[in-house]
């Protein structure tokens, strides 16, 4: 190949370094054809790898030209042929295959290891994690201009996982920082106005299993649920618990959330387990809508003027988003008095009102007859109490479970028991629960009155 042709491409190339121009417009300015340079480059591989073109004439254009590449950037890497060398990067289902691959003599700067790869490729590691990776480097010997040349061949191979986790914090962050500038409380009318009298009486609602998200189309169950209509017979839940117990007396309000409140986790329309499901929004916009609901039922329960303890207790749907949720809204909430965050991360938590002491798990994974020892576990927390009841969800309706202690054959008070109660769900029924003939329960929630020494006044259904 002539040389002087190398040496017009180079100085062109270094033309539009200099000018900061385009190696298009230098060839021109110069007076070539536009075309001039790739064509030159195209000529100098393909010389190259058949020996016509010796080493320092290949260097020599190559350096100038990974230059104008490092100043201008104006071709993409990845899909494209690099130098005589393959890159592509292929990213599908939270997976992401990048491959490397060389037919000429390594370059300066190009590719030989894993963290080449990952440079390269512009990799954030926060978020990838490699999975497998594969090197591979083969010498191909050659006669070239009257003597051996050894040419090095690579492949760089690597298959990474999203690190989902570190995605959904960074999106909870970015929407944490909008809401601050934008969200604003709402504001109701209170119907009742009675005052809270100095009563020693704790009043616990309870939505469980509301799978925020979820769609059910009519057509095809004769059910229907939406977001909008979650959103409504939530607050519309929350409104007429506190109709309901404005004749009581109380001075504290348990909130235990969670429990399914999403009806999928993290990123896709998927539980925590895999299983899919039917689902109206996209994960970050269902995330959103489904924390400012959230943030809203507290507003509200914050017009009573006593404080409220919230419980996030995570279901088999949405484990990781409860905690998500759980974590927002410590931080937002972290700076008041009145409401107090519970997010631990174990999945069974308890709550202590003077003789009552109440368990909540959300029931997919413990037996139930499992329950009454765990409690009873907690022994200072069961030494102390009289009145003992474990709260779940999961199921979509209520049901009741009385255990009782037994000794001599004679059963002793039944206050010296555990009460397990299945309590109900405002969520419509899709299309499983549809063709498995779940379709009867009762939409609803439960409230209930505690009193601080003679434990349950009052269970109050709440009718979807």
């Amino acid at each position: 190949m002539d040389i002087n042709r190398i040496n017009n491409a180079i100085r062109i190339v270094e033309y539009a370094i200099n000018k900061n121009t385009s190696v298009k417009k230098a060839c021109i300015e110069n007076g070539f054809g536009s075309t001039y340079v790739k064509n030159i480059k195209a000529k100098i591989i393909e010389k190259y790898d058949k020996g016509l073109v010796g080493k320092s004439e290949y260097d020599s254009f190559f350096n100038v030209y990974d230059k104008y590449i490092s100043f201008n950037k104006k071709e993409p890497m990845v899909g494209k042929n690099i130098l005589g060398n393959k890159l592509s990067k292929e990213e599908k289902n939270n997976k992401l295959d990048i491959n490397y691959s060389s037919n000429s003599s390594y370059p300066k700067g190009h590719i030989k290891t894993l963290e080449d790869l990952l440079v390269k490729c512009e990799v954030d590691k926060d978020e990838w994690s490699v999975k497998d990776y594969l090197v591979n480097k083969w010498d191909v010997t050659s006669w070239k201009n009257n003597f051996a040349q050894t040419i090095e061949n690579f492949q760089v191979k690597a298959r990474l996982e999203k690190n989902v986790a570190v995605v959904d914090r960074k999106e909870i962050v970015k929407q944490f920082k909008k809401d601050i500038e934008t969200y604003t409380p709402p504001t109701f009318e209170i119907k009742n106005t009675t005052k809270h009298i100095d009563s020693n009486n704790l009043i616990e609602i309870c939505l469980f299993d509301a799978h925020f998200n979820k769609y059910v189309w009519s057509d095809e169950t004769d059910d229907e649920y939406d977001v909008k209509i979650a959103e409504e017979r939530y607050l519309n839940a929350i409104h007429t618990f506190l109709e309901r117990v404005s004749g009581f007396g109380y001075n504290r309000i348990l909130y235990p959330i969670g429990n399914d409140f999403f009806n999928s986790d993290m990123m896709g329309n998927f539980t925590t387990s895999g299983t899919p499901q039917d689902n109206q929004l996209l994960w970050h916009e269902a995330f959103r809508r489904g924390v400012k609901l959230i943030k809203d039922s507290l507003y509200i329960l914050k017009g009573e003027g006593v404080p409220i303890d919230v419980l996030l207790i995570p279901g088999n749907h949405d484990y990781a988003n409860s905690f998500y949720l759980g974590e927002y809204l410590s931080a937002w909430f972290k700076d008041d008095d009145m409401v107090n965050i519970n997010n631990s991360p174990n999945p069974r938590k308890y709550y202590d009102y003077g003789n009552v002491l109440l368990g909540f798990t959300h029931g997919s994974e413990e037996k139930r007859d499992s329950l009454p020892m765990l409690m009873a576990n907690q022994s200072k927390l069961w030494s102390e109490s009289k009145y003992r009841e474990w709260h779940l969800g999961h199921f979509h309706r209520k049901r009741n479970y009385k255990y009782t202690i037994l000794e001599k054959g004679l059963e002793l008070e039944e206050e010296y028991g555990v009460t397990i109660r299945t309590l109900s769900s405002l969520s419509g029924s899709d299309s499983w629960h549809n063709k498995k003939g779940f379709i009867s329960n009762m939409k609803a929630g439960d409230g209930f009155v505690w009193n601080e020494s003679n434990g349950l006044v009052a269970h109050i259904n709440i009718n979807a």
